[in-house]
């Protein structure tokens, strides 16, 4: 291929999908090939690797590579999951998607290279009370080490304002505005909510808020403050102001100290008002 690696990439990806739980591959190829590359394909899939032999022959190296399903893979496909592929990680977290009963999953379990403590079991444990209000992709299973939930598919809400018009941006907005309320009113602190850009997927005109890691209880939550710091931030304001929608910034900061003060419904009520 034109990068020299596409055909072991193409094989790699597809590979799962016909090795046993106990098979084994050996792959041979050049270090013209990109072995960087070729091993970041193999992590992505899932499987574990040695190197088995290293040989200089002229101006490149031969490597001989000994593959196998990864132990986190084979507990995943005993589960009934299948197509286990790698979509990315964060500082705490690795993101798999999947299918489980012909629907696609997303998996998710502990990076190891992460020292936080107790993130799975936290995400988990607010995840199923949340999903009694709607909030949130829908929990599957879980298990010792991983969890399953819906795949949410869609755009993260910069990407949707960019593309959508006025009247669906308005209403996408006091939706997520009524699920934070609900956070607050549970006295559930999300955080990061000032900066929500990874945290909302937009999906058939619905958001669904993701990532409960850091999810906390607290006597003054902060979600629906927070996003209104984000919708007054220099360069959403501005995106907002392209599509027709004006957010008087002096106003909406007063409007959040008084709901601050107060979570009440009426004071959430102005603020999804304003104008």
């Amino acid at each position: 291929g034109k990068k020299g690696y596409e055909v072991i990439e193409k094989f790699l990806n597809e590979v799962n999908k016909f090795l046993k739980s106990d098979g084994i591959i050996l792959i041979t190829f050049s270090s013209l090939t990109k072995k960087e590359k070729i091993e970041e394909f193999i992590k992505n899939n899932l499987l574990d690797f040695e190197e088995l032999e290293k040989t200089h022959i002229f101006f490149e190296d031969i490597y001989v590579y000994l593959l196998r399903k990864s132990i986190f893979l084979r507990k995943v496909e005993n589960k009934g999951i299948s197509n286990v592929r790698y979509l990315t990680k964060g500082h705490r977290g690795l993101l798999f998607t999947g299918f489980y009963h012909s629907k696609k999953i997303a998996i998710k379990t502990k990076n190891p290279q992460s020292k936080a403590i107790g993130r799975i079991n936290n995400e988990t444990k607010w995840l199923e009370k949340l999903n009694k209000y709607n909030i949130g992709p829908r929990l599957i299973f879980i298990n010792d080490d991983y969890f399953v939930y819906e795949y949410i598919a869609g755009d993260f809400i910069i990407d949707y304002i960019k593309k959508s018009n006025k009247n669906g941006i308005k209403k996408i907005i006091k939706n997520i505005f009524n699920q934070l309320f609900i956070l607050d009113k549970l006295k559930i602190d999300k955080e990061e909510m000032h900066h929500p850009i990874k945290h909302i997927i937009v999906n058939k005109n619905k958001p669904c808020i993701i990532d409960f890691e850091r999810v906390h209880f607290s006597q003054n939550p902060k979600n629906v403050t927070q996003f209104c710091q984000f919708l007054i931030s220099g360069y959403l304001n501005k995106l907002l102001k392209n599509k027709g929608i004006n957010i008087n910034k002096n106003n909406l900061i007063q409007l959040a100290k008084i709901y601050k003060n107060n979570q009440i419904n009426k004071n959430f009520k102005k603020i999804i008002d304003a104008r």
